[in-house]
């Protein structure tokens, strides 16, 4: 502002800066935001920023609330990350070229590494990971918080309520699954770091990988403390013939509410069977819904909870 005041008495003799400043501040004028009038482009993306810190937030709040349960509670973030082709080769000609994928899941410290012949790279495959993850744990836990991305094919969707709800059954100590989503756009996690150097190893790498199985081995180079965890066919499921079964995939809550079920932020699972509670943000205020994936006349069957992945033909209950 000074400068401008200089611009515009132009050969008049102007006061000096420390002689504005005072007069400025006599007069109490202050720098502020407008109450009104706003810009509703700029309010929305500062809405926007401002959710997206209140998930970081709440986050940390519950890294801190397990690290004083003694182990009781979990919390855990999860992510895909990039596929990694097979054979490896830096040829641009090779790109374009029929590869084989291979998909690896980073849950904490724990790698899930599978590839094309083994499974897909959809919410099945992510569900059957989380399941693994989750029925190693330790017997003393009994509350899982995991924290992942938005991705409607992978994990914001109906398979993994039914998976939780398996587990749940399964784990007798554990009472409760809660999976909360970060903000698109906004879904940094502890394991971006670890995806970091994964593929600094990689690039570091002067072998040719040639086999899928070999993808492992670079995965364990960048730290001693990632756990790789081969998926193969014997612990990977199809949890989506759940719904042709046991279950059904509703569109209205149970107050009859339409049930907007691709952009949840917050999940719930409980012991209570076809149950599970949601809510659209993760404001601790806001209360959860409830929405019942039971079929009538359908009671709880634990040899029905999930099914192998086997031929088309014949799929072996687990």
């Amino acid at each position: 502002m000074y400068e401008l005041y200089k611009q515009k008495l132009n050969s008049e003799n102007p006061v000096s800066k420390s002689v504005y400043r005072r007069e400025f501040l006599d007069h109490n004028l202050k720098f502020k935001k407008p109450r009104v009038d706003t810009c509703k482009t700029c309010d929305s993306f500062n809405y926007h920023q401002d959710i997206a810190d209140c998930h970081y937030e709440y986050k940390r709040r519950d890294k801190e609330m397990a690290a004083n349960a003694e182990g009781m509670i979990v919390v855990a973030v999860c992510d895909l990350q990039q596929c990694l082709p097979t054979p490896d080769l830096t040829s641009s000609i090779s790109f374009y070229k029929r590869k084989l994928w291979t998909s690896e899941l980073l849950q904490e410290n724990f790698c899930y590494v599978w590839y094309e012949g083994i499974a897909q790279r959809g919410s099945n495959e992510i569900a059957s990971c989380l399941m693994k993850f989750l029925m190693d744990l330790s017997e003393s836990v009994e509350c899982v918080i995991i924290y992942s991305n938005t991705s409607s094919g992978q994990n914001r969707n109906m398979i993994l309520p039914l998976m939780y709800n398996t587990v749940l059954q399964r784990k007798e100590i554990l009472m409760e699954i809660r999976h909360k989503y970060l903000v698109p756009g906004h879904t940094h996690l502890e394991c971006d770091v670890d995806h970091a150097l994964i593929e600094r190893a990689r690039k570091s790498h002067n072998g040719t990988v040639v086999v899928p199985q070999y993808w492992m081995m670079v995965v364990r180079m960048p730290a001693k403390h990632f756990t790789v965890i081969p998926m193969g066919q014997i612990n990977s499921f199809s949890f989506s013939i759940l719904l042709k079964d046991i279950f059904v995939n509703r569109t209205v809550d149970t107050e009859n509410t339409s049930f907007l079920g691709a952009v949840f932020f917050g999940l719930q699972i409980t012991k209570d069977y076809g149950i599970f509670q949601f809510k659209y943000s993760l404001n601790i205020k806001e209360p959860f819904g409830s929405c019942s994936v039971r079929r009538k006349g359908r009671q709880s069957d634990e040899s029905s909870h999930c099914v192998r992945y086997a031929s088309e033909d014949s799929k072996e209950e687990m």
